[in-house]
């Protein structure tokens, strides 16, 4: 099992807002429940910290155990599904492999710039091979984060 402090930035910050969320939403619930004089504030809130805290401790299983892998590649298309709650991202690796992933269409991206995702392993592997790429499970995506390194062109997702 890794420790913490050696988990990559990306999955570090997710695990860290995931209980922050839990906590948050509970003190809500409870300055509301206690303001209105409202118990069932106080229950859902108290249902949604602890779905956050279950899902916080399997998420540490996950990137304790290191069960991810990581893909490394300059983004060169982004395609919008205006139907979908997805998009289609080409990558290509430092072997000029083309991965297609499949993400959600809030994770910001530009062409040409260079980004490592951290993937579940079960499922990534068939992400990474599929070139008519299937939408993810939306726990598919550890993490992701920019690398400096990369040229830029200018590019960005809304010239596509």
């Amino acid at each position: 099992m890794t420790p913490i402090h050696q988990w990559p930035p990306a999955i570090l910050r997710r695990w860290v807002i995931l209980p922050a969320v839990g906590a948050a939403c509970l003190l809500l619930g409870i300055a509301v429940g206690i303001t209105q004089r409202d118990r069932l504030m106080f229950f859902l809130s108290l249902a949604v910290c602890a779905a956050c805290g279950i899902k916080a401790v399997l998420f540490y299983r996950v990137a304790a155990r290191e069960e991810y892998t990581v893909l490394e590649g300059v983004c060169v298309m982004l395609q919008q599904n205006p139907i979908r709650k997805s998009r289609r991202v080409k990558i290509v690796d430092g072997e000029d492999q083309i991965h297609v992933l499949a993400l959600d269409k809030r994770v910001k991206l530009r062409v040409g710039h260079l980004y490592r995702f951290y993937l579940r392993q079960p499922g990534a592997a068939q992400a990474l091979s599929s070139q008519t790429a299937l939408p993810a499970p939306p726990d598919e995506l550890l993490g992701y984060e920019e690398i400096e390194d990369a040229p830029s062109d200018g590019n960005t997702e809304e010239n596509f």
